[in-house]
């Protein structure tokens, strides 16, 4: 790229991210409805066409991100390109170990942050790129804003695949991710995100064994959360211990 090109590009991109920040002018709060782009797949929704659906993200872009053939293409406030590869034929012919295709599925305007899927032959991960620097946090489902736009949730368990963390929180600070939080269950735990409550409270569900008098095991699914206290980000469980009849 020659030298006029390039300023003709780090030119376009701050025209675009000052034309997406008009809702977020400085010193102003992020809100969680700050023209965000997002397509996630739905979870109870199966056989979707994720091709269809990063198009959507693709076409409210503005030029933001962009897609030739197996590269994803993210422009960085800077102005340079920040490519990521996928290998379609490697999935089309059941190659599991080099099967991988990340597809745009959001974006945080006032955040910078793009998501994207990462999806390989039999699980899927999800990263989330900062426009500001191009620094990739990994991350085990797509993540969650809170009312305020300052954290990222991220609830999630899998049966079919290890992750890495159950549940995980971080802060977003000069569109730069920080872990602030997070567990990893030790015994047969599935938990699933709900909802934020305000910004120091994350709702949660979760899927664990219940144990009666006489020992016996059933699975049952019942809410929990995260707040945040004084002393940090504290998580309360439902027991494991099946209620007497008639309590």
């Amino acid at each position: 790229m020659n030298v006029f090109a390039e300023s003709k590009m780090r030119l376009l991109v701050i025209m675009i991210l000052a034309s997406l920040s008009l809702c977020n002018p400085a010193g102003a709060e992020p809100t969680a409805q700050s023209g965000e782009i997002h397509c996630e797949p739905e979870k109870a929704v199966q056989n979707q066409d994720s091709a269809k659906l990063e198009a959507k993200c693709l076409a409210q872009m503005n030029g933001l991100a962009s897609r030739n053939g197996d590269e994803l293409r993210l422009v960085l406030a800077s102005g340079k390109i920040k490519s990521l590869l996928s290998n379609h034929r490697a999935c089309d012919d059941n190659d599991a170990d080099k099967c991988l295709m990340y597809r745009l599925s959001a974006y945080y305007p006032a955040q910078q942050l793009f998501v994207i899927e990462a999806d390989q032959y039999e699980s899927y991960s999800v990263a989330a790129v900062s426009a500001s620097t191009g620094a990739t946090t990994l991350m085990d489902d797509h993540p969650h804003l809170s009312p305020s736009g300052k954290r990222l949730a991220v609830a999630f368990s899998s049966e079919a695949w290890e992750t890495k963390r159950d549940i995980a929180i971080y802060t977003i600070e000069n569109g730069m991710l920080r872990l602030e939080w997070s567990y990893k269950a030790k015994d047969y735990e599935q938990w699933e995100f709900a909802g934020w409550d305000g910004d120091d409270r994350v709702k949660l569900r979760v899927t664990s064994r219940l144990t009666d008098s006489a020992g016996k095991e059933d699975l049952a699914t019942r809410d929990a959360d995260v707040r945040r206290t004084d002393a940090g980000w504290r998580l309360r469980k439902p027991t494991n211990a099946k209620p007497k009849r008639g309590a």
